[in-house]
């Protein structure tokens, strides 16, 4: 029917499946029919009021008095009747019908059509028996009945003046100017036209006098009707300037872009930009009219094509959760600019748009939700300077950036960021932003967040999701605004794995200077991790507190675990074969305790070093001295990236401020603060290349002084492999640095705190519903070690989404 009428088509069971996430039956099995219903009544609420198509909804849900009562006052219901046998022969073989999975299938279709029957009859306006006629029979049969054929819409009437001036642009002109002209042509006797530059960037004074001096040029008067034809920007400017000449003259709204089409050309928004933020000056000026023409989007650019569907997805979350819906499950349908989906999404964009702005013309109130992901998207465009970015873009990813935000104030679940997070990228948008400042990036963005119009006494307010399908303006507490930064860019931050590749690269160049073994190195490097829980140290802490009375906990020795015990590779045995040298490198740390029960299965093995205090081998000596130079200058890194240390405060560290000072001699253009980046990583690079050659030097001449004849012999009380003294001294001081400034940041300690409540949390829900961990792991008998090295295998995103699905409560991004 949908496909008949040219009609968007929604199943209700699907719309809640992908809100759940999950299939129906998993939800029926684990929540309970009562909990699905509730779900149930909130959808068909949505779809109901917002959807404006074809609905088919799940066989109960004519049960809720509610449910009876918003479809049939909403819409058009139709109930299609068949017999409880017709409906078991169709139906016998789906195994997805959870109230059918019982002994004896009819006759629970009896008792539910029995129950049922009566209250589909309350609802419909129409009843059709279906029997067996053809799809098309009965469609025909439906369509007549309900007299939906032949339903048309006109534009209206155009302003009545002697005289039209269109304004557009230099890409836009060659296309439809003439078109335009020629459909203007029968409505007014002179026909001018003005010609803008295209771009963002022209969007100021000079351009706008472009438009007024022709109109004076001509000796338009206020009758004159301007039409914009174009994307924003020249609605934009073209608008301000029917607002501006003559105290206002008419305008009508052309627009040529998806994204003009269904979000700048209505409403009655009109503006230029400043230097100091986007749309600064304007005024609130209504059109006259909007002439949307489908066909134009054809000939759109793929990057412009995906701006526009940005202000499409805007709709969703904030307004209607139903179309948000449609959106999702139609994406592809709409990149392919299909004229059926178009047509709705712009349509049911528009519907809301106007809703929202009759309500509140002059944004004092429900008008501001329009804006989500705005204020965040807005200073993407003024950090990076106007035109870099399309408008469409920077809200798109300025959307992701509201919703981790909305997630860490507690007003929608992470699985919705997730999803959102997800569509907007099959748009094809950006998701992540960009990096304004090396030095403070969360400062840059805050600074231009600073002069958005939402902006009141100082205090930035933000379009937040109040719950799905809703919004609400609201201010952040910064500290929370500074985490979506570190949140948000997370993925560009050190992870386990990246940090072990930086070892391995450390350690190969330093073993083959020194002529030691390079693949026993990498071995090491890349293995030495593997043990370490989500959450860095602070998640070891929690877990061993968790594990006190079951063994402790330590990241050095479940790496060990993982390659001994809990890799299953071979037939015959567990782990994975490692040599002596390979498996002593990997445990670089080990408490006595834990020393003592090791020796005592392995006599000699590879704990002894820590009951009599010796060193490991030369190779594994090295690794532990590149992890600690890798660690350092990660962390020096992201502490200045994510804004928690500043490039003028690393002068307090010697090491790092010489270097700085070199890098700048040599390149005196990096102190342009637009490439605090490069001056960032330069330094970073000669700071690690100093003490890569102080190794080397250093453990040369120790080998020298010794002259091991044999690998024991390097066996020594103190390590072969290290600084010297002076570059040691210079370390220790960027460490007690990195100490006081980052570690102990109270933005650092929010987000440790934070941390730890999450794994003792997870270790608990694990510990009592060990049936929630992957089933590998819950079949096995030592539950409290098989929760520890479940968790210790977690990346701090999982633990975080783990935590939030057990415990409904979302602690950290």
């Amino acid at each position: 029917m949908g496909r008949r009428l040219g009609l968007p088509f929604l199943d209700s069971d699907s719309v809640i499946e992908q809100r759940l996430g999950c299939s129906i039956r998993e939800f029926f099995d684990r929540e309970g029919e009562e909990r699905f219903r509730d779900i149930e009544q909130n959808v068909l609420d949505d779809l109901s009021k917002y959807h404006h198509g074809v609905l088919s909804t799940g066989g109960g849900a004519v049960l809720r008095p509610l449910n009876r009562q918003n479809l049939h006052t909403r819409g058009k219901v139709v109930y299609l009747c068949s017999t409880p046998e017709e409906v078991f022969r169709r139906l016998k073989h789906d195994m997805q019908r959870p109230l059918l999975q019982v002994e004896d299938p009819q006759e629970k279709l009896r008792a539910l059509f029995n129950v049922r029957d009566p209250l589909y009859r309350e609802t419909a306006h129409f009843v059709f028996e279906t029997g067996r006629p053809s799809i098309n029979r009965l469609l025909n049969t439906i369509i007549a009945e309900l007299d939906l054929d032949g339903q048309t819409s006109t534009y209206g009437q155009l302003p009545q003046a002697a005289a039209a001036l269109i304004v557009t642009n230099t890409t836009v002109s060659p296309l439809y100017e003439d078109a335009l002209r020629q459909a203007l042509s029968g409505h007014y006797k002179q026909i001018h036209s003005v010609q803008l530059p295209d771009g963002e960037a022209h969007k100021d004074w000079g351009t706008l006098n472009l438009i007024f001096d022709t109109l004076l040029g001509r000796a338009c008067d206020r009758k004159t009707v301007l039409f914009a034809l174009g994307g924003g920007v020249v609605g934009d400017m073209a608008g301000f300037a029917a607002a501006s000449f003559m105290r206002g003259v008419p305008f009508v709204q052309v627009p040529t872009t998806l994204l003009a089409q269904v979000d700048s050309s209505v409403g009655g928004k009109t503006a230029i930009n400043h230097p100091m933020g986007k749309n600064m000056i304007g005024a609130f000026y209504q059109p006259q009219r909007v002439v949307c023409d489908l066909g134009v989007l054809k000939t759109l650019p793929a990057r412009e094509l995906s701006a526009g569907l940005a202000e499409i997805i805007k709709y969703g979350p904030i307004a209607d959760m139903a179309f948000f819906d449609w959106i999702d499950a139609n994406m592809d349908a709409l990149k392919a600019c299909d004229t059926q989906a178009m047509a709705h999404a712009v349509k049911r964009s528009c519907e809301i748009k106007a809703f929202v702005v009759g309500q509140d013309e002059r944004e004092s109130g429900l008008r501001a939700i329009l804006n989500f992901g705005h204020t965040f998207g807005h200073a993407i465009e003024a950090g990076l300077g106007f035109g870099k970015w399309l408008h469409g873009e920077a809200v798109g990813c300025g959307m992701v950036m509201a919703a981790n935000l909305s997630a860490d104030m507690g007003l929608i679940n992470l699985a919705f960021v997730k999803r959102l997070t997800d569509l907007i990228e099959r748009a094809g948008l950006p998701i992540k932003g960009p990096v304004l400042s090396a030095q403070d990036n969360a400062g840059h963005y805050l600074a231009h967040m600073l002069h958005d119009k939402k902006s009141v006494a100082g205090d930035i307010q933000f379009v937040l999701m109040d719950g799905l399908g809703k919004a609400r303006v609201s201010a952040a507490p910064q500290a929370m605004v500074r985490a979506v930064f570190l949140n948000h860019e997370g993925d560009l931050f050190r992870t386990r794995l990246t940090h072990s590749l930086e070892v391995a690269q450390l350690g190969r160049s330093i073993a083959r200077a020194l002529g030691l073994n390079e693949d026993l190195v990498e071995a090491v490097a890349l293995a030495h991790d593997l043990g370490h829980t989500p959450f860095g140290h602070a998640g070891q802490d929690a877990l061993n507190e968790c594990m006190q009375a079951f063994g402790g906990f330590e990241h050095n020795l479940q790496s060990l675990r993982v390659v001994d015990q809990l890799e299953e590779r071979y037939p015959d045995f567990d782990g994975l074969n490692l040599t002596f040298e390979t498996r002593e490198g990997i445990l670089k740390h080990c408490a006595r305790r834990n020393a003592l029960l090791i020796e005592a299965q392995e006599p000699g093995g590879v704990a002894k070093r820590f009951l009599d205090g010796t060193q490991p081998s030369l190779e594994a000596q090295l690794c532990n001295l590149a992890d600690a130079i890798a660690y350092n200058a990660h962390d020096i890194d992201d502490g200045v990236r994510s804004g928690l240390l500043s490039l003028s405060q690393m002068a307090e560290v010697p090491l790092f401020e010489r270097y700085k000072i070199l890098t700048l001699q040599q390149h005196p253009s990096l102190e342009d603060a637009s490439k605090s980046r490069r001056l960032l990583y330069e330094t970073i690079r000669r700071m690690l290349s100093d003490q890569v050659y102080d190794v080397i030097d250093t453990t040369r001449a120790n080998l020298l002084l010794h002259a091991p004849q044999h690998a024991d012999q390097a066996r020594l009380a103190g390590p072969l492999v290290a600084f010297g003294k002076p570059m040691a001294e210079q370390v220790q001081i960027m460490k007690s640095f990195l100490f006081k400034h980052l570690y102990r940041h109270p933005q650092v300690m929010e987000t440790t705190t934070q941390a730890q409540v999450v794994v003792r949390e997870l270790f608990s829900a694990y510990l009592s519903r060990p049936q929630e961990m992957s089933s590998d792991f819950s079949a096995r008998k030592e539950t409290p070690r098989a929760v520890a090295d479940y968790i210790a295998g977690m990346t701090d995103r999982y633990a975080a989404r783990e935590h939030e699905r057990l415990t409904g409560r979302r602690l950290l991004a």
